[in-house]
């Protein structure tokens, strides 16, 4: 490859890669695959430890494909991920803009959707016309029509927007899709159907909090959609200066639950507050630290994992009076 690589990463050393007498090298094709297919994951993903074990498995793959395929044009987009996830734009961008002046660039609409992501913030005119070159190259591609949205609202066409957001939200409907059009329809005053988009988008980022109700960020994305909806019921009667009966009691609805799902997020909080107590807590502290974060898991209605700590307790220190009775009232439940 002509075209130099900008660093995100050091260059691995010899040392670094495997002996190929005794550990089978990867397929570079193979492993150049997974790599694309892990930075486009990434886009989705939302809580920070997750995302940062998949950027350090990036990074990986990346150091490796540097010495088993060091001219394979898609180091270019795979390095212009790294330095995007690492806050280096700049450096994003002119990996991006080589890597389509080759043959595979050229019609990679990634390269050409990312490019438009980098460029919407400050430039929508030239985020535009890479949006429209990746929409030339992938037909419904709900990112791109993600893009083409964002632009249009930015160049004040309202119009163009809604329906980008409504084809987006159509092709791939996800939270970040149905808030983007009720956000627009906000913006347009059509409140039914802003209240109908935001809703989707609640219902989606619930689905996802019950699928793992352990992760802080989910729940707070929750939080986020249940205030949107607030705001657009808010606005509405701002607006109409009237109030339908089931739009106030779902106003109330919601309210109640936020205010729950706060005391939750606060809860998982203190949670995290205490496992960093307990890095150089000793003894009865220790124990009674334990004891704290099985309360609050309890609370949170994860009994087994209560239970578990319950046992580290009583583990150390059989006759912690308070241990004993929360685990004869947790087995009971």
């Amino acid at each position: 490859m002509s075209s130099p690589i900008a660093r995100a990463i050091q260059t691995p050393s010899p040392s670094q890669i495997e002996n190929k007498n005794t550990v089978p090298a990867p397929d570079p094709a193979a492993q150049m695959q997974e790599a694309l297919a892990l930075a486009n994951r990434m886009s989705d993903v939302t809580d920070a430890d997750v995302r940062n074990d998949m950027l350090s498995q990036l990074r990986d793959h990346f150091l490796a494909l540097q010495v088993t395929a060091p001219n394979d044009p898609w180091l270019l987009f795979l390095n212009a991920q790294l330095l995007t996830l690492s806050g280096q734009r700049g450096d994003a961008i002119a990996q991006l803009r080589l890597f389509i002046q080759s043959r595979e660039g050229m019609t990679a609409w990634q390269a050409h959707r990312d490019l438009g992501d980098l460029f919407v913030v400050e430039f929508p005119q030239l985020a535009k016309a890479s949006y429209n070159k990746a929409a030339q190259l992938t037909a419904n591609e709900s990112s791109v029509l993600l893009g083409l949205s964002i632009c249009a609202a930015k160049l004040g066409h309202r119009a163009d927007a809604i329906n980008y957001a409504e084809r987006a939200a159509s092709a791939k409907p996800s939270v970040r899709h149905w808030t983007n059009l009720a956000k627009l329809l906000v913006s347009d005053k059509q409140w039914p159907k802003a209240a109908a988009a935001a809703t989707s988008a609640l219902q989606l980022s619930q689905q996802a909090a019950a699928n793992d109700s352990h992760v802080q960020s989910l729940l707070i994305t929750v939080e986020a959609q249940q205030k949107i909806l607030i705001d657009i019921y808010l606005a509405k009667y701002l607006d109409e200066q009237t109030t339908n009966h089931q739009d106030a009691l779902q106003l109330v609805r919601l309210y109640r639950e936020r205010a729950e799902l706060i005391r939750k997020i606060i809860l998982h909080d203190g949670l995290k507050s205490i496992e960093e107590l307990l890095s150089t807590a000793t003894g009865d502290a220790w124990s009674d630290l334990v004891y704290e974060s099985a309360t609050i898991l309890e609370d949170l209605g994860r009994t087994e994992d209560a239970l578990q700590k319950m046992k580290e307790v009583l583990d150390k220190e059989p006759n912690h009076a308070k241990a004993l009775a929360m685990q004869d009232r947790l087995a009971d439940s």
